[in-house]
């Protein structure tokens, strides 16, 4: 299903200038088929489309050094020698927790089994919002340029995409 999101300031992630009322087109297979202003947009009449009235549109955020399974009240010590099952389970949560918070790609630096650093796969088609590069991005209630702490509540975080899939829907604009 391709998505057309609207109405949004876009911080593209390449070092170019924020670009006030921008379209950001997601195609069927999750990339970026267009990003930039709606005066050059391409039509999408069988989009879905969102109205992302006037919030930030940005790329999502990356972790580089998580220890997902390290647990700071368990210590140290006792975390690398927990069970691994066990540990799976407690740790579950965590990347869903930190996907709300608009980060769409960890590092995980040592402690999690293969199977979490296999799913946390990172590649040269994130970090920006170009054509052909890979949907991952946010939705923030302000402009981070202009109030950095915005990023600092995950109520702020209202739309975060992995792949072009919506994985938060805070605004409730994709069926």
């Amino acid at each position: 299903m391709t998505t057309r999101y609207q109405h949004a300031t876009l911080i593209d992630g390449t070092g170019a200038a924020p670009v006030p009322d921008a379209v950001l087109v997601v195609d069927d297979d999750g990339l970026i088929a267009y990003a930039g202003p709606a005066a050059t947009a391409p039509p999408t009449p069988a989009a879905t489309t969102a109205d992302l009235g006037g919030k930030t549109l940005l790329p999502g955020f990356f972790d580089c050094h998580a220890h997902l399974c390290m647990t700071p009240e368990r210590g140290r010590i006792a975390g690398l020698a927990a069970d691994r099952t066990v540990e799976t389970f407690e740790i579950a949560g965590r990347p869903r927790a930190t996907l709300d918070a608009g980060v769409t790609t960890q590092r995980d630096l040592g402690g999690v089994p293969a199977g979490h650093r296999t799913a946390l796969v990172v590649d040269d088609r994130l970090g920006s919002l170009e054509t052909g590069k890979t949907a991952d991005f946010v939705v923030v209630v302000r402009d981070p340029l202009r109030d950095i702490a915005v990023l600092g509540s995950p109520e702020n975080i209202v739309l975060v995409a992995q792949a072009g899939v919506v994985r938060k829907d805070l605004l409730g604009e994709i069926p």
